[in-house]
């Protein structure tokens, strides 16, 4: 069992026994072979008509005990310091009703983890909840209520925590909710602050909504994953998901800010410092909430700050973080249909399709009847999967999908009961809203007769440089 330190190494005394843990560059490819199974720890997971999870969550460890959650948000404390065995020291049951979570979005029965700060572990829950534990007992120090499952809000990511406050977003934008991201205070388990992720009447950005019947009070915006914090700057970075309804762009006309975003956020406030949008109008559900590593880097002698972003849209991004500045756009995957490039100016995408790559003459599917093929796939060049970055090579390191997706769009209508009430169980079913229709086998001779792509992995290194 290694244990991985910002020196590289690091000795652990455990009764006796000394483990050693080896930096990277220690592990080549003679002795990669040795790497083995040391011991496995049986948690939760399986329950009856609540199906099955997943686990998504990234390990925390801290002097030898490690914290990890279920897919039903359950909280353990596990002892590894031996390196051969790992004993539970502690679990904490979510005992949350877990069909009724299951049903509120569209990607429930996964957790991405936790967070550490002080002595306690903060994690959120899919029934809405943000929770503290005593990181020594595993008791509950407060909870407190930061999505609303009624409204098909719910929480997958695991949270970030600087200074004196948790941060979490929420998901659900498949069932037309209003995206947000709420700090907690730590001391009080009180909300700090509220940032909507889709700006309201009068608000900066509203005016990308062109549509004539408000589209924003349900225009999704979701968050999966843990942002960034850049304490020089207090500044925290979050990636923005997709508008809803996803496929249907027709229904919200506009750029739609501010999805498939990254935002800068004021670390004490909350308040949009700024923001860069990858995908407007998105109409290929190109969420873009993975994570947003900072490095710092020289760049033609000059130590540069930087937020990148590996985006499921098939594009690597590079921006100045201090100011949001833009400063490239590159492709990742084999085939990218949907636009010609990124204008390297903007860092908005370039309109025409390619003519070197052209799949089909159009990617995103009208209201007419006509799939819509394009590249990258629905699940993105790169899914909620980090990717990694070493400061050894100055690559960002990625696991990659290369394939296509075929879809058809269809009018979810426009509800005449705003306010977001869409969202709300009694008014829709789970996968109503997402304004997309699989493409049936006799469908494909409307796509031009050409087959959908098979999709493959990859796995590829980008120069941050």
């Amino acid at each position: 069992f290694f244990f991985q330190a910002e020196d590289g190494i690091r000795d652990v005394a455990v009764t006796g026994v000394q483990t050693c843990a080896l930096p990277i560059s220690q592990i080549n490819k003679t002795n990669i072979k040795d790497l083995k199974l040391q011991f496995m720890v049986g948690i939760d997971g399986i329950t009856g008509t609540a199906g099955t999870t997943n686990l998504q969550g990234t390990p925390l460890v801290e002097d030898g005990f490690m914290s990890i959650t279920d897919g039903w948000n359950n909280g353990y404390k596990v002892d590894v310091r031996s390196g051969n065995a790992g004993y539970i020291v502690w679990k904490w049951n979510s005992d949350m009703d877990r069909a009724y979570a299951a049903a509120s979005g569209c990607c429930q029965r996964k957790n991405r983890g936790n967070a550490m700060i002080e002595n306690l572990i903060i994690q959120s829950t899919q029934d809405g909840r943000m929770v503290a534990l005593d990181k020594d007992s595993g008791q509950v120090v407060w909870q407190i209520k930061t999505a609303d499952n009624d409204l098909m809000e719910s929480h997958t990511g695991a949270p970030l925590s600087f200074k004196n406050i948790a941060i979490n977003g929420v998901t659900g934008a498949e069932m037309g909710i209003r995206g947000h991201i709420d700090a907690v205070d730590i001391r009080t388990g009180n909300i700090a602050w509220t940032t909507y992720t889709i700006p309201a009447k009068g608000e900066p950005g509203n005016e990308t909504w062109a549509d004539p019947y408000s589209a924003w009070m349900t225009g999704g915006g979701s968050v999966w994953q843990a942002g960034s914090y850049d304490p020089a700057l207090n500044l925290t970075y979050w990636g923005i998901g997709n508008p809803g309804p996803q496929i249907d762009a027709e229904y919200r006309p506009g750029d739609n800010l501010f999805t498939e975003s990254i935002l800068a956020l004021d670390g004490d406030t909350g308040k949009i410092k700024w923001y860069f949008q990858m995908t407007p109008n998105d109409p290929y559900d190109f969420d873009e909430i993975a994570e947003n590593p900072l490095v710092d880097i020289e760049i033609n002698g000059k130590m540069t700050k930087m937020v990148t972003h590996v985006a499921r849209n098939g594009h690597v991004y590079g921006l100045d973080r201090t100011a949001g500045t833009f400063m490239y756009g590159n492709a990742y995957v084999d085939v990218i249909n949907w636009t010609n490039g990124i204008d390297p100016k903007t860092g908005r995408p370039n309109t025409a399709v390619a003519a070197t790559n052209v799949v089909q003459p159009y990617t995103n599917a009208p209201r007419r009847g006509v799939a819509g093929l394009y590249c990258p796939a629905l699940t993105g060049g790169k899914n909620w999967q980090p990717a990694a970055y070493s400061k050894q090579t100055g690559y960002i390191y990625t696991v990659a999908n290369e394939g296509c997706s075929a879809y058809m769009a269809v009018d979810p209508g426009h509800w005449q009961d705003k306010g977001n009430k869409l969202g709300t169980r009694v008014n829709r079913a789970p996968g109503e809203w997402n304004g997309r229709a699989n493409v049936a086998p006799a469908d494909v001779a409307k796509l031009g007769g050409l087959p959908i792509p098979t999709s493959y992995g990859s796995i590829v290194a980008m120069d941050v440089k």
